[in-house]
């Protein structure tokens, strides 16, 4: 549906949209014959000629302009626009939903029961009427300024006996559903009564009572478990109002509070001051014998609904994991500094909802990789094993922003949700942090308010320092010495203009260490590390919760302290604030490979590469960690793997080479580090690996030109890593140079250092007592010095 503002839809002009949920979306209006402002909520296009939902929104405006009543939404009339669009015209009210009131914490315990209360007095009106709202829950509760609750969206409200729903037909929010609504059991009153016990639950608590990583795990737990005492999570609860949260919470409705009423009574103070008082205790019961039939029962059904296709409607339980991808954000406007703005919005959104409990998210390289490919939404999603795809656009007019987004449902071929924002550009942040709020809720994940608060907060508020960070992060991802400078230009001046922005340090951190890897070989590791040892430190006490920041400080200490048990517990932290970050899992598997923990670290980098397998650096790992495991066939496969998808990656040249040349077969090695140099343009490395390849072959001349050119190099003013050297020399069979470039490169702390013990090249090395003196040298947990 296109932007509406400022359209006239018979006597009513629209002024701006207030939202969109599943059943329409709200526009703000004047009434022009009466001078009144009134909400105004649309059917959208796409359900015009479903019956259903035709039927539902119908059925909303029956149901509530039925209901006189001040805790109730005020609906004025229900009419078609020109083009037949139905529309309902409702009173028009300031202030918040639930929704949002919760996302800040637990309420003060007098608010909440006052919302309760009148929660519980406007359903009393619809119960009276035989009519059961079914769909409770914070967003359909709206707090005026002056603090007059109201009951929103009767949609899918069911007139008992009534022919509205089919009886097989589960209608509701997941995690507000009460047990009965979960059984595809009748409904009634005492429906309403549950989730106005979870809300309550809620307000008091700032938790769900039944929390759970995803869908599947609340759903069991509606069933078959006991919410934990109120009164443990905030003790001001006073133990007669826990009585009523525990009564509301019963899983048998025969044990509820029989209708709102009931509930309203029992909120009453009492004379002498007591927050509730209790109605009368319904005639004992075997509670035991009833507890372990619904269990049981519940089990039961819980694999039923697993196995039946179709058997639940809205409260329908996802797979145990979610697995999202969101495709690389569409620049509507040329250039390339829009189009780095585009991939800076894509990567915020992964960051966020990567931290999601329950959510497996695919990174970034490879939602480019299928950006890219042309497939149609249901084939990546059927290679990816996706259950959901995000896609979005941006364009800048201006100082103005406007982002699209929608959220897919891989199965159906359906939007879950989708909004547009139209915006100034300083409200970048906001929106970044709507679009995964909207995708948290419409995927029905239940995330603790702690996470919730950590994520509502942006990386930074300064736009120009934003910038600036998405420009270096662009550079970085192409991972040339040139882009790599770049890159740390952009972190540097970011952290300039906010030198409280975590993700900058963390950028800077990452990129000092890039330019003191073998493979780019740009500076000394002495020189460079300690100061990305101080961006990486600075960036954790930034910010503690920022998974880059411990990954970019675990690697610090992996590759230039050498100090793996200190490393570890930096990776399994990051790992643990974003299990979907591949970059923390890469890492982590080279500190597990070198302290000779193969089987572990080969999980992790499978994990890594199943969050993102288009990564030519990951699938790249893949293939070295084989390597190192000697499992040299598998590690060929893979690389020929990562031939075809990119045949120009440099590095997957090399690693062939390096493979094969541990098997013997060095003129085949020779070939793969010969088109490694044409690609790279003569890099120092694989000029060294040349020479190692046809030194081992029995070509000393070639390896001895080798060297001189490696010297000429380092004469001309650039930095030649000491194991470039090395390499060759060990192509020589020249053992005192391998080690004396080896201890120039301990000297310099070369982050290499780490893979003595596992490098195949050492090999020939072992029966040297020089090697195991320089390991011990290093302090690295070795296996066979332990």
């Amino acid at each position: 549906m296109n932007d509406l503002n400022g359209k006239q839809i018979s006597h009513y002009l629209l002024q701006e949209k207030l939202g969109q949920g599943g059943m329409g979306i709200v526009y703000k209006a004047i009434d022009q014959r009466l001078g009144r402002n009134v909400a105004i909520k649309l059917l959208p296009d796409d359900f015009a000629n479903d019956t259903v939902h035709t039927e539902r929104f119908i059925n909303e405006a029956k149901v509530t302009s039925a209901l006189d009543h001040p805790n109730i939404c005020t609906v004025h009339e229900i009419d078609r626009t020109e083009q037949g669009q139905l529309f309902i015209v409702m009173s028009c009210y300031t202030g918040e939903s639930l929704a949002q009131k919760l996302r800040r914490g637990k309420l003060p315990l007098e608010e909440a029961v006052d919302i309760v209360t009148q929660i519980a007095a406007g359903l009393a009106a619809a119960h009276r009427k035989d009519i059961v709202h079914r769909d409770i829950k914070p967003g359909n509760i709206f707090i005026t300024e002056d603090g007059l609750v109201k009951l929103l969206d009767f949609g899918i409200a069911k007139i008992i006996d009534s022919e509205l729903t089919r009886p097989d037909t589960m209608i509701g929010t997941m995690i507000y559903c009460a047990p009965e609504q979960l059984r595809k059991e009748a409904v009634d009153a005492r429906t309403d009564i549950w989730a106005t016990g979870v809300l309550f639950y809620q307000m008091l608590t700032g938790e769900h009572p039944f929390p759970g990583d995803n869908i599947q795990v609340t759903f069991y737990s509606i069933l078959n478990e006991t919410p934990r005492p109120a009164r443990e999570l905030n003790p001001d609860i006073p133990e007669k109002l826990e009585q009523v949260l525990d009564r509301l919470l019963q899983k048998d409705p025969d044990e509820r509070y029989q209708d709102a009423g009931a509930l309203s009574a029992a909120l009453e103070p009492t004379a002498d001051h007591s927050p509730v008082k209790m109605p009368p205790e319904r005639e004992p019961r075997s509670r035991l014998r009833s507890i372990r039939y619904l269990s049981l029962f519940a089990a039961v059904l819980l694999l039923v609904a697993l196995l039946i296709p179709g058997l639940i409607d809205r409260c329908t339980p996802r797979p145990r994991t979610l697995r999202v991808m969101v495709l690389p954000f569409e620049s509507l406007n040329n250039g390339e500094e829009n189009a780095i703005f585009a991939e800076g919005m894509t990567e915020e959104v992964i960051n966020h909802i990567s931290q999601l409990p329950g959510l497996e998210v695919i990174s970034k390289t490879t939602s480019q990789y299928y950006r890219n490919s042309g497939m149609p939404v249901d084939q990546i999603g059927k290679e990816l094993k996706l259950t959901n795809l995000v896609r979005g656009s941006v364009q800048k007019s201006g100082d103005r922003l406007r982002i699209s987004v929608n959220l897919v449902d891989i199965q159906r071929q359906t939007n879950l949700w989708a909004e547009s924002y139209d915006r100034q550009m300083e409200d970048i942040f906001d929106i970044q942090n709507e679009i995964a709020e909207n995708i948290t809720d419409s995927l029905q994940i239940n995330m603790k308010m702690p996470l919730r608060e950590r994520l509502q907060r942006p990386p930074t508020t300064n736009l120009e320092a934003y910038n600036l960070y998405i420009k270096g992060r662009y550079n970085w991802n192409k991972r040339t010495p040139a882009s790599l400078q770049l890159a740390l230009d952009f972190f540097r001046e970011a952290t300039e203009k906010d030198t409280a922005y975590a993700l900058a340090y963390s950028g800077v951190a990452d990129a000092l260490s890039l330019f003191t890897s073998l493979e780019y070989g740009v500076v000394p590791a002495h020189i460079t590390m300690p100061a990305a040892q101080q961006a990486a430190q600075r960036a954790v006490a930034l910010d503690p919760y920022l998974p880059q920041a411990h990954t970019s400080l675990a690697n610090v200490l992996l590759v230039y302290e050498w100090n793996w048990p200190a490393a570890e517990k930096e990776f399994l932290r990051a790992i643990e604030l974003d299990p979907n970050y591949p970059t923390a899992r890469q890492w982590y598997a080279v500190m597990l490979m070198v302290a000779g923990r193969s089987e572990e670290a080969l999980t992790q980098i499978r994990q890594a590469q199943e969050l993102d397998p288009s990564s030519p650096v990951i699938n790249s790992e893949v293939g070295w960690q084989l390597r190192y495991a000697r499992r040299y066939d598998e590690a060929l496969a893979q690389f020929q793997e990562n031939l075809r998808m990119d045949p120009d990656f440099v590095v997957t040249q090399v690693n062939i080479g390096y493979t094969l040349a541990a098997k013997g077969e060095f003129k085949r090695a020779a070939d793969y580090f010969e088109r490694a140099r044409k690609l790279s343009g003569d890099h120092p490395l694989t000029i060294a690996s040349l020479g190692y390849a046809r030194g081992s072959a029995g070509d000393r001349r070639f390896a001895m030109e080798t060297l001189k050119a490696l010297e000429e190099i380092a004469g001309s003013g650039h930095y030649v890593h000491p194991l470039y050297f090395a390499l060759v020399y060990l192509g020589l069979h020249d053992n005192d140079q391998v080690f004396a470039y080896l201890e120039e490169a301990y000297d310099q702390r070369a982050g290499y250092m780490i893979y003595l013990e596992v490098d195949p090249l050492v090999d020939q090395l072992r029966d040297d007592p020089r090697l195991a003196e320089l390991m011990r040298k290093t302090g690295f947990k070795w296996r066979h010095l332990e």
